[in-house]
């Protein structure tokens, strides 16, 4: 589905996904075509599909707008609704007034695909669905995104980005936003640039923690990851995330023969730290690392749904990855 400006708006749309920014960004833009300026309150309805009275919004989708060729109406949370309530929207969807646009919007997966409101919909083309990106793919994102900030932005520092915020557009571009401004009038956005504004620790410090994690040490871990007190969960787990996937990167391409100078030139990066990660693959062996980048996953999963305490889950992560245990637990 486009949203141009001269496309003309449809009566009904579903939207839904795991991708909140683009998906709010699609419903902004739906308001901006379909709301006349002045007159956007009176005609801009929005409903939690947990408390709404279906009939009262059909109601409202039917009233005429005012000082405007349209009316707004937002449905939110729609993976939610009941299914009394979904026969309501299925008789109003099938005969819609066509001076109301009224979207509805489901968070997640949880969506009822074979229902016959969802089915219908669909068919009309009214249904989109915004995924969350894959690595290389917001990687792009980005890249275009700083293009029309009239900056640049290196492959390794927009996948240094990723890295730390994760795949989510809203949470790339709340931490794009603040390097665009930090890096002023400079064209080019750097790795630094990442490390310094982005990471919120600096880099010797993560890098620091990866070693110790790599040499068993305990204590010396706990150490470092105490020193990061006060810092995002998040953020560290992301700085320490990054590291490993570069260590994972080096080690692959020590097996293949690659010399330093060479590993230096295709991962860009200082054949210091190609010689430093070097020394640190040398405590992992491949199913390691692998157990390594599956602990991770699942505490960022920990730190992102609130499971647990951020602090806790990355001192229960250090002390498994030191005990070498596997990492994969329910």
């Amino acid at each position: 589905m486009k949203t141009q400006k001269t496309e003309p708006v449809r009566p009904v749309y579903y939207f839904y996904g795991d991708e909140d920014y683009l998906i709010d960004r699609a419903v902004d833009g739906i308001r901006s075509r379909a709301l006349q300026g002045g007159f956007e309150s009176m005609n801009y309805h929005t409903y939690d599909a947990k408390t709404l009275d279906a009939a009262e919004v059909v109601t409202v989708a039917r009233t005429m707008p005012a000082f405007s060729g349209m009316r707004l109406v937002v449905v939110r949370g729609a993976e939610s609704l009941k299914v009394a309530q979904v026969k309501v929207f299925e008789e109003y969807v099938r005969s819609p007034s066509p001076s109301t646009c009224i979207v509805f919007v489901a968070r997640g997966a949880k969506v009822d695909r074979k229902s016959e409101f969802f089915r219908y919909l669909k068919a009309k083309g009214g249904v989109k669905a915004y995924r969350l990106m894959e690595e290389d793919e917001v990687c792009r994102w980005i890249v275009n995104h700083v293009r029309g900030e009239g900056k640049k932005i290196s492959e390794a520092a927009a996948r240094k980005l990723v890295a730390v915020t994760g795949c989510a557009i809203g949470d790339v571009k709340g931490e794009l936003d603040k390097i665009v401004l930090f890096t002023g009038d400079r064209e080019e956005i750097s790795e630094d640039d990442v490390e310094r504004c982005a990471l919120g620790i600096r880099d010797e410090t993560s890098f620091d923690l990866a070693e110790a994690v790599g040499k068993r040490d305990v204590a010396g871990a706990l150490c470092i990851l105490s020193m990061l007190e006060g810092e995002e969960p998040s953020k560290v787990l992301g700085a320490v995330a990054w590291h490993f996937r570069q260590l994972v990167k080096v080690k692959a391409l020590m097996e293949k023969g690659a010399q330093p100078y060479r590993i230096s030139q295709l991962l860009r990066m200082s054949e210091k730290n190609v010689r430093r990660y070097m020394a640190t693959s040398r405590s992992f062996s491949d199913s390691e690392l692998m157990e390594v980048l599956a602990g991770l996953s699942k505490a960022d999963v920990d730190i992102k749904s609130g499971r647990m305490p951020g602090g806790l889950v990355l001192t229960r992560l250090v002390m498994e990855c030191c005990s070498g245990r596997a990492l994969r637990q329910a």
